[in-house]
């Protein structure tokens, strides 16, 4: 019998620009409310972590054309846990639980996703 299991996940590398330089800070602001799903894409060729994960949003962008915006990573760990699933060429389902921050007091926007993996009992 299986059962999905929800893993809550705290975003890093939210703080950095995008290679194309659109703000990571303003995909978040923009395109994040609870219940938006993500999608987690693995970077094998990631310079700092070969099974890093990135975190997309998909979102209309400054040409009003909708395309995914990269928000973040996984945490090593998650990454490390997940990227086998993901290069086996599973889907893992994940949305939006919480956008935090964006306050006067605590300006940096910070992300919380849940991730939705189906295992077996």
């Amino acid at each position: 019998m299986s059962y999905i299991r929800k893993i809550e996940a705290q975003i890093v590398g939210e703080s950095y620009d995008n290679e194309d330089g659109t703000s990571r800070q303003a995909e978040i602001k923009n395109f994040c409310k609870p219940g938006i799903p993500v999608k987690l894409i693995r970077e094998p060729n990631n310079k700092y972590d070969k099974k890093a994960i990135g975190v997309w949003v998909r979102g209309k962008g400054f040409l009003s054309k909708e395309h995914d915006h990269q928000v973040g990573y996984l945490n090593k760990e998650q990454a490390a846990e997940f990227a086998p699933i993901l290069d086996a060429g599973h889907t893992v389902e994940a949305a939006v639980k919480k956008v935090v921050g964006g306050t006067a007091d605590k300006p940096h926007y910070g992300l919380i996703i849940e991730i939705f993996k189906t295992e077996e009992k």
